[in-house]
């Protein structure tokens, strides 16, 4: 993968390598910022994947975190960091991005129902 075999000549980065190969081997869930490495080979081999701004979603509908304790965050990464994130806020992520970021990205993967089968 590093070498870009996988990837129409185009290398992967070392973490983004390691999380591709083990969901491959286990049929796990990549969770990764950076689709630009990991998207088309999640397509490829139906390997599901999980953004942050996916997490902090599932966040809101688990009640594990309030919309303006996951605001507070996004603003954070957005002013503080170089990352990149969707849109300007959360709410406007989840009301405009989030489903169909799930449809496009999870490959039918339920993340809640895997969250709540965690929990017995």
């Amino acid at each position: 993968m590093i070498e870009g075999y996988w990837t129409n000549d185009v290398p992967l980065g070392f973490g983004e390598d390691a999380a591709m190969a083990l969901a491959l081997k286990h049929r796990g869930i990549v969770s990764s910022n950076n689709l630009s490495d990991v998207k088309d080979l999640g397509e490829l081999d139906e390997i599901p994947i999980l953004t942050f701004s996916m997490i902090m979603s599932f966040c809101l509908e688990l009640n594990l975190m309030s919309e303006g304790e996951i605001e507070v965050v996004w603003r954070k990464i957005l002013n503080t960091t170089n990352q990149k994130l969707p849109t300007q806020t959360f709410k406007e992520y989840y009301n405009e991005l989030f489903k169909r970021d799930c449809q496009a990205l999870l490959k039918g993967y339920d993340f809640k129902k895997q969250y709540y089968s965690s929990k017995k």
